[in-house]
């Protein structure tokens, strides 16, 4: 029975309790002894309430925190692959450019990419943060919708209740750290992600915009007729795109097979791509 329930049933028995001590057992020992039971263990309901709401409480701030900022690197996402199609619209109109998919920057090994395979993506829906399901992280499988006890409350088991309920309200506390630990996490993680993510694109967008301008409006077909910095821009822009591509392939969380359902933050991996990505700003950034 959830923890509301209990304080609810318990709630409920007290106050019948209460009705039947009036008048016959007013002033007998035993019942003074049971109305001071009965007030510690109300007093101790209250406690397990109070415990386990702001408990649930603290859990739902920071989920918002955290589903705000994954909605806005999914937002940020779906526009990126939006535009590989323009990009492969472009670059397919250059004869004799060069093979593109076996550059590399440095230490960088980017991964190889067909026009068709962006095309592919910028029509797709997958997301980088596939699977996220926080009510399931919040509601299932982690112990915060709290199990069932004795169903049968008399007065004589008030304290005992109460005792139950304000263990499980303290186990609900944990399980809710634990989880909000997670979060906090994976926010601070989502973050430097958006942070080194908003910055390659807007590079990339500067040079989508340029090399459209040199295929599309000075009508530039051949790769001999690129000038040195339009090449530069060229293979900028390719360069820029493959990063882009190896990050949205790069899964925030991974899934976690364990009973407490909580994810794993890819910090990792992450962090390697983010690193990459911002080598590969600092050689970029020289051009303009």
């Amino acid at each position: 029975m959830p923890l509301p329930l209990i304080i609810g049933g318990l709630a409920a028995v007290a106050g019948v309790a209460r009705i039947r001590s009036g008048g016959i057992t007013a002033g007998l020992a035993p019942g003074i002894y049971g109305g001071i039971k009965m007030k510690e263990a109300n007093d101790t309901m209250n406690l397990a309430k109070q415990k386990h709401e702001q408990a649930i409480n603290r859990c739902e701030e920071q989920n918002k925190e955290t589903t705000a900022l994954m909605d806005s690197i999914v937002k940020r996402e779906l526009k990126i692959r939006a535009s590989f199609e323009t990009f492969s619209n472009i670059i397919e109109q250059i004869q004799g450019r060069p093979d593109f998919k076996n550059m590399k920057f440095e230490r960088i090994d980017l991964p190889q990419f067909q026009a068709d395979e962006l095309r592919e993506i910028s029509s797709g829906v997958a997301m980088v943060c596939s699977g996220m399901a926080l009510e399931s992280i919040l509601l299932g499988g982690t112990g915060l919708a709290v199990g069932s006890v004795i169903l049968s409350i008399t007065g004589s088991m008030l304290s005992k209740q109460a005792d139950e309920a304000y263990r499980q309200a303290s186990r609900t506390e944990e399980k809710v750290e634990e989880i909000v630990g997670y979060l906090k996490e994976l926010t601070t993680v989502a973050k430097n992600f958006e942070r080194a993510l908003m910055e390659v694109e807007t590079q990339y967008r500067k040079r989508l915009d340029r090399l459209d301008e040199i295929v599309n409006y000075y009508g530039k077909k051949n790769w001999n007729d690129f000038t040195r910095d339009e090449k530069e821009t060229t293979e900028n822009t390719v360069l820029l795109v493959g990063i882009l591509y190896k990050m949205l392939k790069t899964k925030l969380k991974i899934e976690n097979h364990a009973e407490d359902g909580i994810g794993i933050v890819n910090k990792y991996e992450v962090r390697s791509v983010v690193s990459k990505a911002d080598q590969v700003l600092d050689k970029v950034r020289a051009e303009f």
